[in-house]
């Protein structure tokens, strides 16, 4: 049975709405902030600041708007291209939230104690981003990142499918950068690795061919050049075609026809971020650690996909509850 046979108009509904979607950037999410009240004293003062005209990042405003701090802490809402460095110094906020890449790339290059948010590991390696010695008087600069950890990534195909043994990724040069960490984790689960790179669209099809044709099954990395708005049909029809499992990055990817994926919500990055704001606020020097993998997630699944391929799915509160007790 073909994939156009297998439900075909809401199928490939989901599947081009999804990669609309996906076009503007690798993954959509937004994020809510809340501050305890135990852990802000009085005087404190935060500035949110969200990259211009971007509709992911208008939201993320629109949630941090409808949150009620307490009336001793001041907040200040702004995007990226309204921002004048000076000035943001003279003011002397206690903590800036980033939504973004150049909202990150501007308030990096003041004394404000930052947060950045919705950022890839990719965009925080670019060296126009300053962090530790390298930024202004030593400030200090924080980062939650978007990237779901390659672990969780594995563990949660390893659970649904614990037969496979061979792992095909396709990489651009957005995803090169974590062939080895795979490597690395994929042999800790005695799994192959089998790994394709583009250099360029033109190569995406046929690479992606060959992949499938060694692969037991499929695990997507975000990265712009492989999923768009055109590509994400042929690559979902294209594994369901050779009769191989798609693991997504998104709810959004399994709606339109990856069998699961592992992926945080927008009150998980929220209850994420708030809890991090809460002890930069209190004992930010102390801490150690710059950069955040995402702390709470949720599991998507899409069962009808799966039953066409003859796999039976656990469900996803089994599913979660297994990944985190292999994260212990």
């Amino acid at each position: 049975m073909s994939f156009l046979a297998f439900c075909p108009h809401r199928t490939l509904t989901k599947v081009m709405h999804f990669a609309h979607r996906l076009a503007g950037c690798v993954t959509g999410i937004v994020a809510s902030l809340v501050f305890s009240s135990m852990a802000l004293s009085a005087n404190q003062s935060i500035l949110i600041v969200a990259d211009a005209s971007s509709r992911i990042h208008d939201q993320v405003v629109k949630e941090l708007r409808n949150h009620k701090f307490r009336p001793e802490v001041s907040v200040d809402y702004s995007y990226s291209d309204e921002i004048i460095v000076n000035t943001l110094n003279q003011k002397a906020y206690s903590l800036a939230i980033t939504l973004g890449f150049e909202a990150a790339l501007l308030i990096n290059q003041s004394n404000v104690t930052t947060l950045n948010t919705l950022l890839s590991r990719f965009s925080i390696a670019d060296r126009r981003l300053c962090f530790s010695s390298e930024c202004p008087n030593s400030t200090q600069h924080y980062s939650i990142v978007l990237d779901q950890p390659i672990a969780r990534q594995l563990n949660l195909l390893t659970t649904i499918l614990p037969s496979i043994e061979k792992v095909g990724v396709l990489t651009a040069n957005f995803s090169a950068n974590k062939t080895t960490k795979l490597q690395q984790e994929t042999v800790k689960r005695h799994l192959q690795l089998i790994t394709r790179r583009i250099n360029s669209p033109n190569e995406l099809n046929h690479q992606f061919d060959e992949l499938c044709k060694q692969s037991d099954v499929i695990l997507a990395l975000p990265d712009p050049m492989i999923h768009n708005r055109e590509t994400v049909p042929y690559l979902l029809l294209t594994s369901y075609r050779y009769n191989i499992p798609f693991i997504g990055f998104s709810k959004a990817y399994v709606n339109a026809g990856a069998i699961s994926a592992v992926f945080s919500s927008p009150k998980q990055i929220a209850r994420h971020i708030r809890e991090l704001a809460e002890q930069i606020l209190t004992s930010g020097s102390t801490l150690k650690q710059k950069l955040y993998p995402p702390k709470y997630f949720s599991v998507s699944t899409n069962k009808n996909v799966a039953q066409s391929l003859e796999i039976r799915l656990p469900q996803e509160e089994q599913i979660k509850t297994k990944l985190l007790q292999m994260e212990k």
